[in-house]
């Protein structure tokens, strides 16, 4: 068991500290570029600052997890190279292409198309989407809900 996972809320510092570091990440990559570093250098230097910080980590934490089987190498290359590597770029090639750095999702809501980021935000477009084609859609007040839920605690 992680120190997450037996600790909540160390696992909450890790999920503030995760989405602190990804709301900053595409302001921080536009300074970066405009400055003068390209999206594959900046994707290059991300990936060799995560192995060698990872690196230091587990060498010090758990140096058994340097040991890699033959029959997981090709999985990992293609994670490496498909999962990481292509994202990490074309990521950098956006915030390069697209004139907001604090909001990726700006530009596309702007323009009308939708943005959805979370699981929950997709189960709550399909919820919705649902209800529109079988015509469940209706506009009811926060008081009307409200009454609903005061109702239903008796």
């Amino acid at each position: 068991m992680s120190d997450a996972s037996k600790r909540p809320a160390l696992g909450a510092v890790y999920a503030l500290g995760g989405a602190l570091l990804f709301g900053i990440n595409g302001s921080v990559a536009k300074v970066v570029m405009a400055a003068g570093v390209t999206a594959p250098q900046l994707t290059f230097m991300r990936g060799l600052s995560t192995v060698i910080l990872a690196g230091v980590v587990l060498l010090f934490t758990a140096r058994e997890q340097f040991r890699i089987s033959r029959r997981d190498m090709l999985g990992l290359a293609l994670l490496g190279v498909a999962g990481l590597a292509m994202i990490q770029w074309l990521y950098s090639v956006a915030i390069a292409i697209l004139p907001v750095g604090i909001a990726l999702g700006t530009a596309a809501v702007a323009e009308g198309i939708p943005c959805i980021t979370t699981v929950q935000g997709l189960a709550a477009a399909v919820q919705g989407i649902e209800a529109q084609i079988e015509g469940r859609i209706g506009v009811t007040s926060l008081q009307d809900w409200a009454g609903r839920l005061s109702r239903s605690d008796r």
